[in-house]
């Protein structure tokens, strides 16, 4: 039997274990979340990625081997809204993820599934049963 020190010992052990996976995973992910950040306003470098992910501000879902989503909560004081933050790889697997999405969504507490995007995407989410309900415009200064 474990005394207290030791099962400690374990679950920081196992922490460790958990987190080098995920940056191994990440890293084995990283040309096509680096081609995802290329296509839209690069706000994040792959290394701030990897903190969000460590702090638990992201949580990264993969799907095959070159399909992620990258996702956050979003606590508004109305709503709970679970944010894809980035996504890429194929197509056809992201759009099969939805349900997996969508129980996330749930377990986390959230009403609501949400993305910013550049316009294709609204094309494409629309036929899985998205709504456009806003547009975020930029300017740089």
């Amino acid at each position: 039997m474990l005394d207290a020190t030791q099962s400690t010992v374990d679950r920081v052990r196992e922490t460790c274990r958990s987190t080098i996976a995920m940056m191994d995973k990440l890293e084995r992910h990283r040309p096509q979340i680096e081609e995802a950040m290329d296509r839209g306003v690069r706000t994040h470098s792959f290394d701030d990625i990897c903190d969000m992910v460590i702090r638990g501000q992201l949580t990264p879902r993969f799907f095959g081997e070159d399909t992620f989503i990258l996702a956050s909560i979003a606590e508004h004081p109305q709503a709970k809204h679970y944010h894809v933050f980035l996504a890429g790889g194929d197509l056809r697997v992201l759009m099969s993820a939805k349900d997996d999405l969508i129980r996330d969504a749930k377990n986390a507490g959230c009403s609501r599934i949400t993305i910013n995007g550049r316009v294709g995407w609204a094309k494409v989410l629309e036929k899985i049963g998205a709504r456009h309900t806003y547009t975020m415009l930029a300017m740089e200064i």
